[in-house]
């Protein structure tokens, strides 16, 4: 069954919209999904379903300025004035705590998608203790100097041309050079995936065609700083159970270069139970490329082994 919700931000005036996919049996677990820069949750539908279909409840929102946590058209892509960036984070946990007190002693899993993962990898510095394990998905790693320049740049347009405006150039900066990889291009969003149908869908989605505002662009630069900080794995209990899956063909990964740089600051941070998967000839969105009922499978039985080891 599937149920859509609401609740009000920790911005104070959005109504973030959410989705639970619950199982008909008994559920064996929980997995908060968290989606990635202009898209939206209810393109997880399928994946859902499929995890659903085996007893594992699946929720997630779509963020501040994404989907129908949009108020009006000007909001896509703009997070908050001051710390939007936090107030990302901490919708999120106000969204585990609720589904955690409907469902307690369940068994908590976190999966982030592409900036998704990122906000993870935040949360998981400050939250792990509450969480049974993370999945990060088409993750990849940028350099805290990269970050402080792009963040330079989106202030001074802020004062130049104000929170909402949309820059082809920072765009352009931050998103332009994945297509590069992929020619000869058929559309914009080639990096994407490797699976025409789904892009005709990602391009004909309204809430997923648009330009991000220099406010968000700076505000998911400073989160990237932040999970950056060496004090946001310091405290991951070393237990703590971590999977990184990509495709070795996307670019947000470095084909693969960036994840496994990921992977070896996890493990030097002591965590001990850190497994990676790289997918053949896969693009960026992994479970909507070729191998996405191989990448369901993956998932589920990394869950399913979390699980039995948690029981």
């Amino acid at each position: 069954m599937k149920k859509r919700f609401t609740y009000l931000s920790r911005d104070r005036r959005t109504k973030i919209h959410a989705i639970e996919w619950i199982p008909s049996g008994e559920i064996q677990g929980i997995l908060m999904v968290c989606h990635g820069m202009v898209e939206h949750i209810a393109r997880y539908d399928e994946f859902a379903s499929y995890l659903a279909a085996y007893n594992i409840l699946v929720v997630g929102q779509d963020l501040l300025g994404h989907g129908k946590s949009v108020r009006e058209k000007k909001y896509l892509g703009y997070f908050s004035e001051g710390d939007g960036n936090q107030i990302l984070v901490d919708d999120l946990r106000f969204l585990q705590r609720m589904v955690q007190k409907k469902y307690p002693h369940i068994p908590c899993f976190f999966m982030g998608h592409s900036m998704g993962s990122f906000l993870v990898r935040q949360y998981m510095g400050t939250y792990s203790e509450d969480l049974s394990g993370v999945i990060l998905m088409g993750t990849g790693f940028y350099p805290t100097p990269l970050l402080l320049a792009g963040r330079m740049l989106c202030q001074i347009l802020i004062k130049l041309k104000g929170s909402y405006f949309r820059s082809r150039f920072i765009n352009q900066l931050a998103m332009g050079s994945y297509n590069r990889h992929f020619k000869p291009n058929t559309s914009k969003v080639d990096w994407v995936t490797s699976e025409r149908i789904q892009r005709v869908k990602y391009k004909n989605d309204p809430y997923c065609n648009f330009v991000f505002t220099v406010n968000g662009y700076d505000q998911m630069f400073a989160g990237m700083i932040r999970m950056n900080r060496r004090r946001a794995r310091k405290h991951i209990r070393n237990t703590f159970p971590l999977l990184l899956v990509s495709g070795k063909m996307d670019a947000v990964g470095n084909f693969g270069k960036g994840v496994k740089k990921i992977s070896r600051l996890y493990q030097k941070a002591g965590l001990k139970d850190v497994r990676m998967i790289l997918y053949p000839k896969v693009r960026h969105e992994i479970i909507m490329d070729r191998s996405k009922h191989i990448v369901y499978q993956d998932i589920l039985s990394w869950l399913r082994l979390r699980l039995n080891a948690a029981n």
